[in-house]
């Protein structure tokens, strides 16, 4: 392999990244209902599964970058990121608390970043940036329905998928030691902003990828 001299490496100003890491869901950790027995709502008799009421929903991402240095010092990035979550259900008559569900992201992100140590090998890259997702998650629904005294009266559950689309702000850090075959490796640390939610998702992973 042809190791580049001091001046190619300044024309390489695109590279591919590849990374594989842990996702997860934190919103459930700033949002904790806490029902009473004579206070839960109709829809909650049981309250909420003690599985999943303010648990972390982890899984795994997998996802592909393509950067370029802009004239101006900062990098332009496009990044396409897919993730997996499982958690356990959360039905309102606790049939299926032992059962695991699973939820899909799909994110297109577009983001800048900015190298803060300008050295030759370490890099400590910033980002800000705009994503979009698409989320699909497996869900349980009843059918609500009430007699002539006014009581609840539950159908059999229905399983069944749920699709959100949705914007959104990304913030990062990327911490990269590049070689001089041009590769490079590091770890990337990102979180991912909801514009009506706040922060829901965050995303830990090393990080791979070559220069050109």
């Amino acid at each position: 392999m042809v190791i580049p001299t001091k001046g190619q490496e300044n024309n390489l100003i695109n590279n591919l990244n590849f990374r594989i890491g842990y996702f997860a869901d934190v919103g459930l950790l700033f949002y904790k209902p806490n029902y009473y027995s004579d206070q839960r709502p109709y829809w909650l008799p049981f309250g909420n599964n003690p599985k999943s009421e303010g648990k972390i929903k982890g899984g795994y991402s997998l996802s592909v970058g393509y950067e370029t240095a802009l004239p101006t010092g900062f990098t332009l990035s496009v990044n396409l990121l897919k993730a997996r979550l499982s958690s356990f259900f959360n039905d309102p008559l606790a049939l299926y608390w032992d059962e695991k569900s699973f939820t899909n992201y799909y994110i297109a992100e577009i983001s800048f970043k900015k190298d803060l140590l300008n050295n030759a090998n370490f890099s400590l890259l910033p980002k800000v940036g705009l994503f979009y997702r698409h989320l699909i998650f497996e869900d349980i629904s009843y059918a609500f329905d009430t007699d002539g005294y006014q009581h609840i009266l539950r159908s059999l559950p229905e399983f069944g998928k749920k699709y959100f689309d949705d914007l959104g702000l990304s913030f990062g850090i990327d911490f990269r030691y590049v070689f001089q075959n041009r590769f490079f490796a590091g770890l990337s640390f990102g979180t991912y902003l909801i514009l009506d939610i706040g922060i829901e998702t965050i995303n830990v992973s090393p990080i791979v990828g070559v220069k050109f």
